[in-house]
């Protein structure tokens, strides 16, 4: 799931870090005394675990809601290889799907944590869409369809 797909080395290494609750995350950061609360700094509301920051925050939910995830799964980071595949997106390509889909997120909450950005559920799709258009050199040639302009439908 993790090494078999488009993604590059870097993106793999998140996601590997990510499944194993190893992101630099402030609860991460408040148990090694790094930070002085575990708040996120998105959305204030929780502590910024890796299962918050890709799924419960309040504009993570909104993405996974918009590109069709259930909001009934109540996925979890470890566990990011088990989420219900989509309709629309083939099984082959599934798990680059999901990893450019996490990466964004990733990014998105970076930007407003680190350099004041707004963060928008249309930025973080038309993010997503950009990123699948650079992946599409990676993709097997059959398979390049799937991260074209339809990809993701910004709304």
């Amino acid at each position: 799931f993790i090494w078999k797909n488009a993604a590059p080395p870097r993106v793999q290494l998140f996601i590997w870090l990510l499944i194993r609750g190893r992101i630099q995350c402030r609860s991460n950061l408040y148990h090694k005394k790094i930070v002085d609360s575990p708040i996120c700094t998105v959305c204030g509301a929780a502590e910024e675990t890796p299962d918050h920051i890709i799924f419960h925050c309040p504009i993570a939910l909104q993405f996974w809601s918009a590109i069709g995830l259930p909001g009934n799964q109540n996925p979890r980071a470890q566990n990011l290889h088990y989420i219900q595949k989509l309709p629309n997106v083939p099984d082959d390509q599934f798990s680059a799907f999901i990893t450019i889909c996490r990466w964004q997120i990733w990014k998105r909450r970076n930007g407003v944590a680190f350099r004041n950005e707004h963060l928008s559920l249309r930025n973080l799709l038309l993010s997503c869409k950009a990123e699948a258009t650079q992946w599409k050199a990676r993709m097997p040639k059959r398979s390049k369809k799937v991260l074209g302009p339809d990809f993701l439908t910004c709304r």
